[in-house]
């Protein structure tokens, strides 16, 4: 082998080498996030923080055991903890928080789950209220997915927001049911994606609203004639 092959074959390795440990680098678990981690979206134009993690029954109570995989407008959830066996039952409660960039607000919220369920009475589903920050009382919006009764399911649902919501506070519930000699329910991941707007300028949203008065207005006019 010429020196020149040995050149380009050590470059190539370090060129493999530096790929794999840029993946590993990149690659993020909830126990990168609990107690103050965050992350940015794909597309850079979301901030995921402030995570706060509760489980119960006998899904796994270890952060790292739950895989986040960041995504271009949100994360996906994923793993082999998401699984539970005949008679078993497991709940998983994730609050975060999502910030858009400045001049952007958040337009619309999507849940999406593929999951597998044995055995009727068997369950997985994944509920989710979004709320505004700072704020309390009802949420904005709630999302839901989930299969029961049997069989391989990938759902989704969504909801759009009005009032130009910049930040948002989640509140998303993972639960797991498999009756007494079903068998297995899995999930084998949970997506969660947001879709931004820009923000209008405070004298093109009154010029917005003013419009819509006059229109409303006329209307009643009319009907009054």
């Amino acid at each position: 082998m010429s020196v020149q092959q040995r050149r380009t074959r050590f470059g190539f390795f370090l060129a493999l080498l530096w790929c794999c440990t840029a993946g590993a680098a990149h690659a993020l678990t909830l126990a990168d996030l609990v107690g103050g981690g965050s992350f940015q979206s794909g597309n850079g134009q979301l901030t995921f923080s402030d995570f706060e993690l509760v489980v119960a029954g006998v899904l796994s109570p270890d952060p790292g055991a739950y895989t986040i995989e960041i995504q271009d407008t949100g994360f996906r959830i994923a793993g082999d903890a998401l699984q539970i066996a005949a008679g078993e039952a497991g709940d998983l409660l994730l609050q975060y928080r999502v910030t858009t960039a400045p001049g952007s607000s958040i337009e619309r919220a999507a849940l999406s789950f593929q999951a597998s369920v044995l055995g009727a009475g068997s369950l997985a589903a994944v509920a989710e209220d979004l709320f505004s920050v700072p704020g309390s009382g009802d949420p904005l919006g709630s999302l839901a997915v989930g299969v029961s009764g049997g069989g391989f399911s990938q759902t989704s649902d969504e909801v759009f927001f009005t009032g130009f919501p910049t930040e948002l506070l989640a509140l998303k519930d993972i639960q797991l049911i498999a009756t007494q000699g079903a068998g297995d329910v899995s999930i084998a991941s949970v997506d969660q994606s947001f879709a931004t707007q820009s923000v209008p300028e405070p004298g093109l949203a009154l010029l917005f609203l003013s419009g819509g008065a006059a229109i409303l207005v006329a209307r009643k006019r009319r009907q009054q004639a």
